[in-house]
């Protein structure tokens, strides 16, 4: 079993926490690859947007997972963070 390299261990913490917060981690090889993802960034902020929840008093302090989930089915994915702590 071969040990990864701190590059492959860099890019596993940052794809982690990048999911863990609700984006995305990209790695580009080129100069057009980085463009293509610029543009992808762009389009991600374009369409964010903010979805609020008001716990009850009696609910349990702690980690609560969140399932977001398009309304219409398809191509859209919801990129979020995989939950909140109050």
């Amino acid at each position: 079993m071969s040990k990864a390299s701190p590059k492959e261990r860099a890019e596993k913490l940052l794809t982690r926490l990048a999911q863990e917060s609700g984006g995305r981690a990209f790695f580009p090889k080129d100069v057009d690859a980085r463009r293509r993802r610029l543009g992808e960034i762009a389009h991600d902020l374009h369409l964010q947007f903010t979805i609020s929840y008001r716990m009850p008093v009696h609910q349990i302090k702690g980690f609560h997972k969140v399932e977001v989930l398009p309304a219409v089915k398809g191509k859209l994915k919801a990129i979020t963070a995989a939950g909140y702590i109050d």
